[in-house]
């Protein structure tokens, strides 16, 4: 197990507090900054900016890297400290590292993180579904303006059902 830890983690409560005080803080600022980079990506959907679409994109697989390497580090620190790896076995974790009496400040800052993280997928969810609208209205302009070449090509109706029939009205749809 111990060839899997950085070098500098020992089985010591302050050596772990130390650990996760900084882990939890990498992600809180990589987790921000995923967010920021999603809302900027929502903005160039909105706009279909390719160029500005592209470049949050590559910010997005840098710093889901970085969030990858981080859950890694998670990982050995709670295999360190012999708890489960599960979401309770680093809660369990961090309320032993809370000392006595004191306010949960672990626990506080790890609930921040999962709300964070929760915001970050529903922010991908909604510009996946404006993705989607642009990809259907799209191919849509396109039958339109192929013309009787695109016959077969299936169309949505406004039920949302698909159909093969081209409307009459190409040019006022396009």
């Amino acid at each position: 197990m111990a060839d899997h830890l950085p070098p500098s983690l020992s089985l010591t409560d302050g050596k772990l507090q130390q650990e996760v005080t900084a882990l939890m803080q990498e992600e809180q600022a990589a987790l921000d900054r995923l967010f920021a980079v999603l809302s900027r990506e929502e903005l160039a959907i909105a706009r279909k900016d390719v160029d500005a679409m592209h470049g949050t994109l590559t910010e997005k697989l840098d710093l889901l890297e970085q969030l990858q390497h981080l859950d890694e580090r998670r990982v050995a620190i709670i295999a360190t400290a012999g708890e489960r790896n599960s979401r309770d076995g680093f809660v369990k974790l961090l309320e032993r590292l809370t000392n006595r009496g004191e306010r949960p400040p672990f626990i506080e800052q790890w609930q921040r993180i999962s709300s964070l993280l929760n915001r970050c997928h529903q922010q991908h969810r909604v510009n996946i579904q404006l993705l989607e609208i642009g990809q259907r209205q799209v191919r849509n302009v396109l039958s339109v303006l192929m013309g009787p070449q695109s016959q077969g090509a299936k169309l949505y109706t406004p039920g949302g059902a698909t159909s093969e029939k081209l409307s009459t009205n190409t040019f006022a749809k396009a």
